[in-house]
């Protein structure tokens, strides 16, 4: 169903705080709220009510509090979408890096450029990857936890520390790096690549056979490991495996690979309440 765009003062008011924003006293679960949001990067009302249950009304009334007192900052590249949508993008605000490396002072992200001039916004593209990992990752966490397997992340922010050297001076950057670790100890490495289909299958080709050569060297910690790739859509994940199962075969491995795995969003929609996202997550399946 359709709904009617919302009034232009309304759409400006998303952008311009108050000048006398109403007081409150931060409580425990904002500041989880406030870790989430820098652990992902970005994130929305449904993310954080999937995180946090409750009440959506109390947790969206506390974000909008978080927001005008400069602890979440919201991305003005969402602005043009804003009369299509009534989803909000949250990303860390200067007070909330000030107060989380307040918290942890290891973190050093207080001086970071949480909130930049208009010049160098980031823009959509990046924003719309970033939620898509996000709405992965918190599928993942709630599908672990249900499951009793440990989910290790550290962020958003370290995933450069989990590059792959994959020759002289080159890299092959993961968008996440994280451990599933089942009962019974057995612990999983995965690197994920999320594909939205803005990468041509030949780049995806490339990425799949450097995987593959790293991990013939790679050490024997990470003999387990496994290159999940998520997608948007069925169709697009049914291209990506008939070109990972060309991948592998060598001299010494006469059968492709078998350390890529795949997932598709198709079955998610992180509009959609926590409650209904719990009878989404068996898609997760094939990767725990």
């Amino acid at each position: 169903m359709q709904t009617n765009p919302k009034p232009f003062t309304q759409l400006r008011s998303w952008w311009q705080r108050r000048r006398d924003p109403p007081s409150f006293r931060l409580q425990d679960r904002d500041i989880e709220i406030i870790r989430a949001v820098f652990m992902h990067r970005f994130l929305q009302p449904a993310h954080i009510h999937a995180l946090f249950a409750g009440s959506e009304e109390n947790l969206a009334r506390r974000c909008r509090l978080l927001w005008q007192h400069f602890y979440l900052e919201r991305p003005i590249a969402a602005r043009p979408l804003k009369v299509l949508t009534e989803e909000i993008v949250y990303g860390l605000g200067k007070k909330g890096a000030a107060l989380l490396q307040h918290l942890d002072p290891e973190l050093r992200i207080a001086n970071l450029e949480w909130t930049p001039p208009p010049e160098r916004q980031i823009g959509w593209p990046f924003i719309d990857h970033q939620l898509g990992i996000a709405t992965f990752m918190v599928c993942m966490r709630i599908a672990c936890e249900r499951k009793g397997i440990r989910f290790e992340w550290d962020g958003h922010l370290n995933r450069r520390k989990h590059r792959l050297e994959v020759g002289k001076r080159k890299y092959l950057q993961p968008d996440a790096y994280f451990v599933l670790e089942t009962p019974d100890r057995r612990r999983l490495h995965h690197f994920l690549e999320f594909d939205r289909g803005n990468v041509s299958l030949e780049r995806m080709r490339q990425r799949y056979w450097a995987y593959f050569h790293w991990w013939k060297r790679a050490p024997d910690g990470f003999k387990n490991v496994r290159v999940l790739t998520v997608t948007t859509n069925d169709t697009h994940k049914n291209a990506l495996q008939r070109i990972a199962a060309e991948v592998g075969r060598d001299a010494k491995f006469h059968t492709a690979w078998n350390g890529f795995v795949f997932s598709s969003l198709s079955r998610f929609d992180s509009k959609n309440p926590a409650n209904s996202w719990a009878h989404k997550i068996p898609s997760c399946d094939a990767i725990l």
